[in-house]
């Protein structure tokens, strides 16, 4: 499990220190990303502005086309196929084997596994209340 640095407990020196520089990372990764935006639509700009109508409306065809890929198509899929490996991992005949079982858990994204795993702790808990 990967804890990034974050913990919960025992709030020490070296905890706080952990936190900063997490802060710091985040800071100059948002700062990396607005920058790399900023200059794709500088780009865009600058394609935009040597081309004909024809060639315009091709080209934004094709960049529609490959946003809709990247920003919905594609987590889709990987999403979908998150859900077919736990279901495989979580069936009985996996579970009696568990070689097989840590083999097929790495196809599975950590925070998905972790999301599932709290999923089905909290259902747990319900059902023992019942």
């Amino acid at each position: 499990m990967i804890s990034y640095g974050l913990r919960v407990t025992n709030n020490t020196q070296k905890d706080i220190i952990i936190g900063k520089s997490m802060k710091r990372k985040l800071l100059a990764g948002r700062i990396f990303a607005a920058l790399v935006t900023l200059t794709c639509i500088l780009v865009i700009m600058i394609i935009s502005a040597n081309q004909n109508d024809s060639e315009r409306r091709n080209w934004a065809m094709d960049f529609i086309k490959s946003l809709f890929q990247d920003l919905i198509f594609t987590p889709v899929i990987f999403l979908f196929l998150q859900y077919i490996a736990l279901k495989i991992i979580l069936s009985r005949t996996v579970t009696k084997r568990p070689k097989l079982r840590s083999m097929l858990s790495l196809l599975i994204d950590d925070i998905i596994w972790n999301i599932s795993v709290r999923i089905m702790s909290l259902c747990v808990e319900i059902l023992r209340k019942m």
